[in-house]
């Protein structure tokens, strides 16, 4: 069904809005496409239109685990040669993007932005539930680099500790958060794995509560716009293959809307402004 879905062959990105999670999902990503189609559509640090390098919007549909719709639907704009951008709402959803990109690309590295590490093991006894998409990922041997955590768990500290294939930049140790010397941008561009394929997904979560008020899950800290800005310039250009926004809530308000939104024209502008 998804596959089917016509997409101008023209276009070099391809945004695939899915519904998971709470009630409401769609109207929020709905909210967010109109938002980036009436937001200035200049970027004065770029000096240029992101959206007028090519975008089209794949028709919305639903998904739930283990999320083999939106692996279609990405594996197909992949097998295309566009760039997907998955829009969506709670953040298991992304395994499912991630696992067409690892079949396309079997040395991929994954770079998340989030609030939470995502390593339980299992969320009520379901494998995708919430906080568990990093051990899925691991399991198939991707690295994992993630930036601004800063909630978890008790079994999460002790599978974080084990070793294995994710690296941490916690929250509370970024040098702007703390007295004591800690990390920087250009540390986490160091970090990730060079001349890898790279899926990018960005937790609403992840960002500070003062600018993005209506993620599903709010916590205290967080990486404010221009680290935010300063980490995707650097990450994106390298070879990032896809990516995705995802927790934006229902109840999202018109800030958050005008937020995500320039959010998605500078992933585009920092994609393709170079190239």
């Amino acid at each position: 069904m998804v596959a089917e879905t016509a997409v101008q062959q023209s276009a070099k990105v391809v945004l695939i809005p899915v519904a998971y999670g709470e009630q409401g999902v769609g109207k929020a990503v709905q909210n967010l496409l109109e938002a980036a189609l009436t937001i200035e559509p200049f970027d004065a640090e770029l000096c240029c239109e992101p959206l007028a390098y090519g975008v089209d919007v794949m028709r919305f549909f639903w998904d739930e685990a283990p999320f083999a719709n939106t692996e279609q639907a990405v594996g197909v704009v992949l097998d295309r040669q566009q760039f997907p951008i998955v829009l969506g709402g709670e953040h298991p959803l992304t395994v499912g993007p991630v696992r067409a990109a690892w079949k396309r690309y079997p040395d991929l590295a994954f770079v998340q932005v989030s609030a939470y590490p995502h390593r339980r093991e299992a969320t009520d006894g379901d494998p995708y539930g919430r906080h568990t998409l990093v051990s899925r990922l691991v399991e198939r041997g991707i690295p994992v680099v993630q930036v601004g955590v800063r909630s978890l768990s008790r079994e999460e500290v002790v599978r974080i500790a084990a070793p294995g294939q994710q690296q941490i930049f916690w929250d509370r140790e970024f040098v702007t958060h703390s007295t004591a010397q800690g990390w920087d941008i250009g540390d986490v561009l160091a970090a990730i794995p060079q001349d890898r394929p790279l899926y990018l997904s960005i937790d609403l979560s992840g960002l500070d509560p003062a600018i993005a008020v209506a993620s599903t899950h709010l916590e205290p800290g967080g990486l404010s716009w221009y680290p935010l800005m300063r980490l995707l310039r650097g990450v994106l250009a390298r070879q990032v293959v896809a990516c995705d926004i995802t927790e934006l809530s229902p109840s999202a308000s018109d800030a958050t809307h005008q937020l995500v939104a320039r959010l998605l024209h500078k992933l585009i502008g920092y994609k393709f402004s170079n190239t």
